[in-house]
Order: structure tokens, then sequence, then C-alpha cells
């Protein structure tokens, strides 16, 4: 037998990241605001780095994966009369570059708030086990109206495929010639060249490089479904492109999903290629046309789903108060195709299955067998949380329908959510 160690070394690792905020002339800020005798009860800071929420732990190589990321972190003080008292703030977080990052700072009372957005100084960041320093000047802070408080989802060029992970919803997009265009929810078909391109009509681009959806959009919103280095498998409406009959593919189903090789330039341009045959088969735009072809040449590029919180965001970008979804009370799919379907009383059975961060709804059909199933709904979402949710109906163990939709919370009624997709179409679902 061993003798047993007198001596056992034990190593430890530091990921918390922290913070440490001077906020200045808070009081002012307040004054000028013409808020009487307020008391401030929370301090939010929202960035466009993901840098707290719900994150998986690698124990082998110390990296950290999303899985239910967010943008702010949330400072709820007790009802605090004298603004001094928050002029220092302390607060956890994971560890981000926030280097020329914007970050605002909102602080919030019973008879209003106000904001500040600053960006972050080059070369600042958020690291493991330090503490980042650095201080606001409130006085400038402006009234926070409603608009500024939703969030705005738009799309982000990809430069880096480490910016890229499991789980996030991206567009793929034509990188070398006007106008731009963007693969579309069109079906593929077995032909030569599919007719899955989508007009310029369908989003916008702003002077930061963002593109935007329109309402009723019909732009493909994929989803990288897994990735093992530079090996990427997507999930999208359309299902993949064809070649010469063979399907290249993206769908749910594991087994029919095709294996990627994705590396991106500094431009943003990506080279993305599956092997068939023995051959490498590119993505490329060519001649108003997505396709898959031998030559490297007439790239795409990636454009990842992101969260803004800025003052350009207005309630018509995300939903409104005579939204479609808000005239039915009943649970259900209010979507305009066949797979609309309502909750039935005394017939259908209704079931949740909690996550760690995420809740599952659904509703059974006992005489058909069917499941009408609601995934990805955030743990204690609340009004104007935005989130992707995935629609998924099964016949037994088949799947017989599945899209992914992008909704905001236009109500919460106790337990149950109003969820809209901005486009006319929502869905009515337990939290």
């Amino acid at each position: 037998m061993d003798a047993i160690p007198s001596q056992v070394e034990v190593y430890f690792s530091h990921l918390t990241a922290y913070a440490k905020v001077a906020l200045k002339n808070v009081d002012k800020a307040l004054e000028t605001a013409g808020f009487e005798n307020p008391s401030i009860v929370s301090v939010d800071f929202t960035s466009e780095e993901a840098f707290a929420g719900s994150w998986y732990y690698n124990v082998d190589d110390g990296s950290v994966t999303p899985k239910d990321p967010s943008y702010t972190v949330t400072l709820k003080v007790s009802d605090i009369s004298d603004a001094s008292l928050i002029e220092n703030l302390w607060f956890s977080c994971l560890p981000a570059d926030m280097s020329e990052k914007y970050l605002k700072i909102r602080v919030n009372t019973d008879k209003g708030s106000v904001e500040r957005t600053i960006t972050f100084p080059s070369g600042l960041s958020f690291k493991s086990g330090k503490v980042a320093t650095f201080s606001v000047d409130m006085e400038t802070a402006v009234i926070a109206t409603t608009t500024t408080q939703k969030p705005e989802v738009v799309f982000s060029l990809v430069k880096n495929l480490n910016d890229l992970e499991e789980g996030d919803d991206f567009i793929l997009v034509n990188t070398y010639n006007n106008p731009m265009r963007a693969l579309s929810t069109s079906a593929a078909t077995t032909s030569g060249l599919p007719s899955v391109m989508s007009s310029k009509t369908s989003f916008s681009v702003d002077s930061d490089g963002y593109i935007r959806l329109a309402k009723g959009t019909n732009v493909d919103v994929m989803y990288v479904y897994s990735k093992n280095g530079s090996a990427l498998s997507f999930v999208g409406y359309n299902g993949g492109l064809y070649l010469n009959g063979t399907r290249l593919g993206w769908t749910e189903t594991a087994s029919s999903i095709t294996s990627w090789a994705v590396s991106i330039a500094d431009t943003g341009a990506a080279t993305i290629y599956a092997t068939y045959s023995n051959k490498k088969y590119y993505i490329r735009y060519n001649n108003n046309y997505f396709s898959v072809n031998t030559t490297s040449t007439n790239t795409v590029a990636i454009y990842k789903k992101i969260i803004l919180y800025n003052s350009s965001t207005t309630a018509d970008q995300l939903c409104d108060e005579n939204d479609p979804v808000l005239g039915y009370e009943e649970y259900g799919a209010y979507l305009n195709d066949s797979n609309r379907q309502i909750y039935t009383r005394q017939t259908d059975q209704l079931s949740r299955e909690y996550g760690y961060s995420t809740v599952s709804f659904g509703i059974l059909t006992p005489s058909s067998g069917n499941i009408l199933e609601f995934s990805g709904i955030p743990n204690g979402a609340t009004k104007d949380r935005t989130f992707t949710l995935t629609v998924c109906r099964y016949h037994g163990t088949d799947v017989a329908y599945i899209k992914r939709f992008n909704v905001i919370v236009v109500k919460e009624e106790g337990a149950k959510l109003w969820l809209s997709t901005g486009a006319g179409e929502g869905f009515i679902v337990k939290k």
C-alpha cells in the first residue's frame, strides 16, 4: 500500500472579474431631471458585450461558453435617498474585453430613471481575479424614456471564429457586390442554383454596419448547432443547399446536418465548405443566388445576432400596443399558416419542464397524440425581454414542425406571457 502523502498540492484558479465604479454627481442628474425627493432603488450596467448571465465552464481548459448570457448587471439597493451612498459601487461579472465597447449606466428611482452611455477606454477589460476601476460623471445623464429601455435585435459582422459559439443565431450575407443579399427561408431545390436569395428590402444596414431585419422578413436566421474547433454545423429554416440532387444541409436532426469547415478573414469574409465525395464544396454567392460549388471565390459573411440598448430603438421596431397577439387570451401559437394551434380547455393538457435557466412549455392533444412544445423561455422573463423561442410539434417521437422565432414579451400576467414576433404573429405561453 502506498504511503499517505504528508503534503498535497492544491491549485485554484479565479474566474470571476470585478468592477469598482465611482458614480459622480448623481444628485445633480436627478435634480436636473426634476425628480422630487427621489429614492434610488437600483443601478443597471448594460453593455454590447455579454458579461453576466448563465455560462458553461470547461474544467479542462478553463474556457466558458454561453448558456443564457446577459448584457446587464443590476445592483439593487434599499430605497436610498442620499445619492452619495452609491458613489462607489462594486459588482462581479464574467471576464470580458470591454475595450472601446459602450456601457450604459442607468440609475433607477421611484420617480423615474436617468442614464448615461460611455465608451470604455482602449485596453480596459474585466479580467479574472482583477478589479477594473473607473469613474463616470453622471451630471450629463438624461432622463431614460420608454424607448431607451427596450432592447433591439441587430446582426453584427463576425470577424473572428472565436466570436461564434454553439447556440449563436446568425445570417449569411454576400460580401463582394451590391445590392447586399442574405440567405432566405425560400425552400432549397435540387437545381444547380437554388432560389435562396433575399432582397435588400428584407433588411437595412446602418452607419455602424449593423443589420436590422424588416418585419415579416424572409431572411433565414440560423443558429450554430455544434462547434468543434473550426468545424461547425448549422440549423436553419430552408434546410440547406443542394449539390446535384444531394443536400448539404442543416436541420434539427443530427444525422442530416452537414459539418462545415469555417475560416474567417479579418475583413469578415467567411470561407465555408463541406467535403463531399472527397471534394470541397463551398457556400458562395453568384448571379443573385447562394449555392455550393467547388470554386472558393465569391465568399459570404456571417452576421451574428446581438442585443443593443440605445436611444435609436423605437417601439415600432419591436412591437406596439396594437400587436395582434394582445387580442388573444388562450395559450397557443398564433401563426399565419397551418401551424397555428390554440389550447382547447378540458381537452388538451399543459406541461412545463424547468431547466437551469429556461422553461419548456407544452400543449398536448391526446386525441391526436400531437405535442406543441415551446422551449428557450427564460426563467422569470418579464415585459420587454427579448429572446429566441423554439417552437416544435411532435407526433409521437417524430418531429413534424420546428422553427425558431425572435420574440419580445409584450405582456405578462401572472405566469402567462404574450410573445410577439413583431411581424403579426405571436404566442401565449407559461413561464
